[in-house]
Order: structure tokens, then sequence, then C-alpha cells
């Protein structure tokens, strides 16, 4: 594939910054349905991103930094675990 890692490791996100995910939700008062709802975002794919189990496309991490009103350092740090092709960044997509 020309990756370093193996796949499952390259798509997971940093239990930290999951946790950071976890702990503005729960700050803005959102289950997950209501995060999904108001991100467009799955509510099972917020739940494995707080786990750390799966990293977001670059566009999934913008629309959560968006909604969850992250600051920038935080958006940054989102953003530094985000994959640049995969799901709605994957250039197949059509």
């Amino acid at each position: 594939m020309g990756y370093s890692e193996p796949v499952s490791r390259r798509h997971r996100l940093d239990p930290a910054i999951g946790a950071m995910l976890a702990r503005r939700r729960r700050q803005l008062g959102w289950s997950y349905r209501q995060a999904g709802h108001r991100t467009g975002i799955s509510y099972g794919m917020l739940a494995m991103m707080e786990r750390g189990q799966r990293a977001p496309s670059i566009i999934v991490a913008t629309l959560l930094a968006r909604a969850y009103r992250l600051t920038e350092a935080d958006t940054a740090w989102l953003l530094s675990g985000a994959l640049a092709d995969v799901g709605r960044d994957w250039p197949g997509r059509a």
C-alpha cells in the first residue's frame, strides 16, 4: 500500500485527542445523537473517534472543530490526527 504503518494503526486517533472531543461534547451538553445531528457525522463514528478507534478525515475533523467550537490549538491538534485520503476526503469519491 505504500504506507509505513499498517492501515489499522494509521486509521486510529490519539486517545488523548479522542478524550478532548468527548470532554468538549459533554461540555456542550450533547449526546452522541445530538452531536451527530449537529455535525452530520454518524454517532457511531463520533463514539469511535472519542475512543481513539478511528481517525477522522480532514473534512470530518473540520466539521467537528466548527460544530464543537474548538479553540485554535485544539483544532490544530485534531487536524494533526486527521487523514487526508480517507472517507469524505478519498480522491476516488465522486
